[in-house]
Parts: C-alpha cells; sequence; structure tokens
C-alpha cells in the first residue's frame, strides 16, 4: 500500500462564477455497445444492477489533461462492467466548479457522475461555501496516484534544480511556471516551495494538465509543476528538475531527478494528488444499488487488462491506485481537515 499522508494547505484564489449552461459547448464522447474490455475481468455482481442505459461522467477540465486521458483508458472497460453505455464530457467551466454544479444539478439519480481530483474539488469547496458543500459529495473509488515535480525544456538555461532556484532568487516573479489550475496539488506545492526557498515565482494557470505542459513545450512559460506519471507522453522533450516528495521512488520515469527537500537543503512540503470518482451524496442515499453497482464496475474496470495493459504501455501503470468508497474516503478526511471543510459524504 502506498503511503497517502499528504499535505495540502488552504490556497486562496480567485475562481470565476460561470453557469452549467455553459456546458453546451464541452466536448464529449462514448463507446457504443459492450465492445472494448475483457468481458471475463470486468463484470460487476450481479447483486447490484445499475438501473439506467447511460451513464455520463463529467470531467472538469479541458480534453488532453491526466484525469481526462485516464478517464478515457478506463471508459471500455467500465462500460463493459456496468452494462451500460459510458459518456466522458469535458466541463472545464470555473476550474471545477461548473462541473461540480452539473452533477448536482443532474446527478441526484446516478446517472451522472465526476472524475475530479484530491485536493482539487476539496478548494473548490473551500472557495464556495455558498454554491457547492462537502456532504453533497459521495467518493466512488479513487483509481490513480500522482506525485509532483518542476519540469523545463530540454534546452532550458537551467541543468539543476539549485541553478533554477538561484535564478528565482535573482529575479523576483520573472520565471513563469504553469500549473493546471489555482485548485490543484501543484499549484498549492509551487506555494509551498515558495515559502520554503525564499523565492517568487509567475505562477500560471490553465484549464487543465494538457495545456498547462503544452505552454511549456510552446515556449509560452519557463517551467511547468506537473506530476510524473501525467508528464511522460512529454519526457523526451523535458528534463525534471526535481521532485517534491520526501524520496524519489521513481528513478526510472525522473532521470533519477533529486527531491526538491534534498536538493535545497530545507524540508518542501510534499505534493500528491489523487485521482477518482464521486457522485452526488443524493445518488448515495436515493438510489443506494445503483451507487454500488457503479463501485462495483469501476472497481471491476480497474482491474481489466484492456485497461492495465493501456497504462503498461504508457508507463503509467505504477500510477494505479485503487481504493474503494470507504478507503478512498479514508484517504480524503485528513486532508479535508488540513484544507479546513469537512470529509465528503451525505
Amino acid at each position: 500500500m502506498k503511503p497517502r499522508a499528504l499535505r495540502y494547505a488552504t490556497c486562496i484564489a480567485a475562481v470565476g462564477l460561470m453557469g452549467v449552461a455553459a456546458c453546451s459547448s464541452s466536448s464529449s464522447s462514448s463507446v457504443g455497445g459492450s465492445s472494448g474490455g475483457d468481458s471475463s475481468s470486468a463484470t460487476a455482481p450481479a447483486a447490484a444492477k445499475f438501473d439506467h442505459n447511460q451513464l455520463t461522467i463529467i470531467i472538469p477540465s479541458s480534453p488532453g489533461g491526466n484525469l481526462d486521458t485516464n478517464v478515457r483508458l478506463l471508459q471500455p472497460a467500465l462500460q463493459n462492467a456496468l452494462g451500460a453505455t459510458v459518456i466522458v464530457q469535458n466541463n472545464a467551466v470555473g476550474s471545477g466548479l461548473g462541473a461540480a454544479q452539473q452533477l448536482l444539478q443532474m446527478g441526484s439519480d446516478c446517472s451522472q457522475i465526476i472524475a475530479n481530483n484530491i485536493p482539487a474539488i476539496l478548494y473548490n469547496i473551500k472557495k464556495n461555501p455558498s454554491t457547492i458543500q462537502s456532504d453533497e459529495f459521495e467518493p466512488v473509488a479513487n483509481i490513480l496516484t500522482d506525485y509532483g515535480t518542476i519540469q523545463v525544456q530540454k534546452n532550458s538555461k537551467w541543468k539543476t534544480f539549485s541553478q533554477f532556484i538561484a535564478d528565482a532568487k535573482a529575479n523576483p516573479g520573472k520565471i513563469s511556471i504553469s500549473v493546471a489550475s489555482t485548485v490543484v496539488s501543484n499549484y498549492q506545492g509551487m506555494l509551498d516551495l515558495e515559502k520554503a526557498a525564499g523565492v517568487k515565482f509567475n505562477i500560471v494557470p490553465f484549464t487543465g494538465g494538457g495545456p498547462a505542459r503544452t505552454a511549456l513545450l510552446g515556449g509560452q512559460v519557463d517551467a511547468t509543476a506537473s506530476n510524473i506519471f501525467e508528464s511522460l507522453s512529454i519526457a523526451s522533450k523535458t528534463t525534471v528538475l526535481a521532485v517534491q516528495q520526501s524520496d524519489n521512488k521513481w528513478p526510472s520515469q525522473t532521470e533519477n531527478a533529486p527531491t526538491m527537500s534534498s536538493a535545497l537543503g530545507v524540508t518542501v512540503p510534499s505534493s500528491s494528488t489523487l485521482y477518482g470518482l464521486f457522485t452526488s451524496s443524493k445518488c448515495k442515499s436515493s438510489n443506494p444499488g445503483d451507487f454500488q453497482a457503479i463501485e462495483n464496475a469501476v472497481g471491476a474496470a480497474s482491474k481489466d487488462t484492456s485497461f492495465t495493459s493501456q497504462l503498461q504501455k504508457l508507463g503509467t501503470l505504477p500510477s494505479l491506485d485503487y481504493m474503494d468508497a470507504s478507503q478512498f474516503s479514508g484517504a480524503i478526511s485528513p486532508i479535508a481537515k488540513e484544507i479546513g471543510v469537512q470529509p465528503l459524504g451525505g
């Protein structure tokens, strides 16, 4: 079992409030029929039957990010296990707030769920208490866990993390760093790094991890704060300067980069992200059979070889970290307490 003592501090940043109507132009995809996946390994227990023909998974970011990519990889196996068509729909409004509102407005019957990460959903609750609350969301399962880094282009003038920090100290606010949004762990991680190292960055939020990494490759920013496994697709073009964990357990994926703490000689809080699925609390309370069917199907799909083989090909299989609803809730509770919100669940 991987350690889940994750450290987060309160992040305060403005998020624009927009209506769910903006979802009318969101992108979506579906996998028809029951093709895809290994039917022998992705079948939910018969005791819990999903009472809908279709399940929509809302992604609170633009297409191409880590969450979006992995949900789409899971999609065929989940559809097979659930016995219903699975649609993936992107709603990047308000750094996840629009997706949360969509779920609460349309997901009480369990026909819609949301894929999100911890701590993002908790920060959105913290910053928008009059709009969404902890007891309105129910954890279903965690699928993946990923770990923070800071990365630059291969041809960057910074060859080591120490050089990078020295330059940041000499030029406060000049070095730009992209992050997926203001509610992700990497954003908080950069605030923690600023405080620990005594530096100031220009932290630039985007509408998802994909656009944030593209900004680095396109030269729009100097660096990106991104997780290890979600960044493997750009590894040939980037250098990992440092890992934001207490020790680097992934040397082959990070070019044996040092930890931030070891490179600086000071403690830099760790940055980790849990990627999971959530329903509305009304779904679980009003339709417990549907909720159980979804949880069972996600558990089966996460073990399906059609999913795990794709992770293996991408080199991201070590990030697979399935937790059922009870385990996921237990992992979320201490993080929620540190951020200053109530644990999730009705």
